[in-house]
């Protein structure tokens, strides 16, 4: 159990903000979120589930069908940037690389331009989202990633100035990995650049997203990356159920169906990484090497207003605790909290509404 005085200072809101700085990348979208009308009722009926949209498509096989769509909003997309404006929000000092337009940042990304540092190597990606109460199906057109290398960014930013802002940053966040078509080339840049003498070890936060699409050779290359990293950086990895399921799988050669409490130190073991965190709507898992290992239980949000960046917003609380260097199970929850607030409102909770939450979100932990 963490310190009460830890706790208390969260809940009163008198803990410091930050001063460690972040650096975020490497992607950017623009994200038009719907939700699909079944029919032209009043008042109107929309999919539910993914599971009764999919139930309706059978019906349609060998035919076409026409699906009417609802825009919920249309906003700025991406793992890097909804975590870079959530860091933001909670007074992290952030820099953020990624696609965001080019020459020129595109309109929608100006907003965040004020909250933190943006350097833009493409236009952004498009996104349809799907938004259902049991999950989102993403629909990207991604082709704009192809340019994001580490070539790419080293003459962007400028080499000395990006391998500048890499050596200050207490964290490096490296998101949607499976996303970005040369990720692997990227890493490979940082292990090329990597400053052996370095005053101390950083951390280097990976967001792997969904990797359904990325070949067990693209993994082999990762883990290897990870391994040749992981002598100068901490390597923390945060992943969702599936995402945690699908590394299991992979790493194991098997089929499992659904992720267990009991695979994470299996995982812990095998990954070249120094700690996991593992989170649902219901609650967070997180170990690391020293043999710590805590179970977070969340109570889960009803009638969500957003889904769609709800992972990047548990990452930012998790980083912001990791700032702080607070205890993993404390970063876990301030996680989940910062989630839990994004889910109910559609806004990245600031250091005051992270107070507030953790005044009436109990810190239940399990060992």
């Amino acid at each position: 159990m963490p310190p009460p005085e830890i706790l208390e200072k969260i809940k009163k809101g008198t803990i410091n903000a930050p001063s460690g700085r972040m650096l975020v990348g490497f992607d950017g979208y623009i994200d038009r979120i719907v939700k699909l009308k079944k029919n032209q009722t009043e008042p109107q009926l929309y999919f539910d589930s993914i599971g009764e949209f999919s139930g309706h498509l059978q019906q349609y096989q060998n035919r076409s069908v026409d699906i009417a769509l609802k825009k919920v909003i249309e906003k700025t997309g991406g793992n890097g940037p909804i975590m870079a404006e959530s860091l933001a929000c909670k007074g992290v000092d952030v820099c953020c690389i990624g696609a965001f337009g080019y020459p020129d940042i595109d309109p929608l990304f100006e907003p965040l331009s004020k909250k933190c540092k943006l350097v833009s190597l493409a236009e952004p990606a498009l996104t349809l989202a799907l938004e259902f109460q049991d999950g989102k199906i993403m629909l990207a057109d991604t082709e704009v990633f192809d340019a994001i290398t580490w070539e790419r960014i080293s003459a962007v930013f400028g080499r000395e100035a990006f391998l500048q802002t890499l050596e200050k940053a207490a964290i490096v966040g490296f998101t949607n990995w499976s996303g970005l078509t040369k990720s692997n080339d990227i890493l490979a840049g940082l292990v090329n650049s990597l400053n052996t003498n370095s005053a101390s070890k950083k951390m280097l936060f990976i967001d792997i997203a969904d990797p359904s699409c990325k070949s067990q050779e693209q993994f082999n290359d990762f883990f290897d990356l990870m391994e040749k990293l992981s002598g100068y950086y901490s390597i923390l990895f945060g992943l969702n159920t599936k995402e945690a399921l699908m590394i299991y799988n992979r790493l194991f050669d098997c089929g499992e169906n659904n992720f267990e409490a009991s695979m994470l130190p299996a995982l812990i073991q095998k990954l070249p990484c120094f700690e996991i965190v593992v989170h649902n709507a219901d609650w967070v898992l997180v170990a690391n090497k020293d043999q710590y290992y805590r179970k977070i239980r969340g109570t889960g949000v009803e009638n969500p207003v957003i889904l769609t960046g709800a992972g990047d917003n548990f990452n930012a609380g998790y980083c912001l605790g990791k700032l702080w260097e607070l205890e993993s199970g404390v970063c876990a929850w301030l996680g989940y909290i910062s989630a839990q607030s994004y889910v109910k409102t559609g806004i990245s909770a600031g250091l005051e509404e992270i107070a507030a939450l953790a005044g009436c979100t109990p810190y239940n932990e399990e060992e």
